[in-house]
């Protein structure tokens, strides 16, 4: 999994290795969870954050990668870092490889990343409790319940 940043290809306090949750069955890519990372920050080019190797969501491409290239100790050119303005969103699927390199621009990277996937494969430990949430109308509590791959009330109305 992504652990602490590092200099791109200098690792000098941990590993950022580069995963995907890729899989390719019968030529066709298969995508589980997606993810929206949303930049408030500018990242400009070299400036570190996110990097990806792009196209691999429709491969089996992870088993195959060089293992230094994946920890950031060896450098590719198919290894990509977007620039991006603050306010920009890059949505990706957990299955293309990604990763983070270190921050090295004189700014403090600030991201905000949304995490979606199937009901029955959630990220959340605890579910929020309507209790604590006294105020709550009836279709905010709708919108806390659990993920479930079971029926829930209808959260929109109508």
């Amino acid at each position: 999994m992504i652990g602490q940043a590092v200099s791109t290809f200098q690792p000098v306090q941990g590993v950022v290795v580069l995963v995907g949750i890729a899989h390719s069955t019968s030529g066709l890519p298969g995508c589980v969870q997606s993810v929206a990372t949303w930049n408030l920050t500018e990242v400009g080019p070299g400036d570190g954050g996110f990097v990806c190797v792009p196209g691999s969501h429709k491969s089996n491409f992870l088993q195959h990668m060089p293992r230094d290239v994946a920890r950031f100790e060896r450098g590719e050119d198919w290894v990509v870092q977007p620039s991006m303005a603050a306010g920009d969103v890059l949505i990706f699927t957990e299955a293309l490889i990604h990763g983070t390199a270190a921050w090295t621009a004189d700014h403090e990277r600030r991201t905000l990343l949304y995490k979606y996937s199937p009901p029955h494969s959630t990220w959340a430990r605890r579910p929020y409790d309507p209790a604590d949430f006294p105020e709550a109308t009836d279709r905010q509590r709708r919108l806390m319940a659990p993920p479930s791959v079971e029926a829930h009330p209808r959260v929109m109305d109508g």
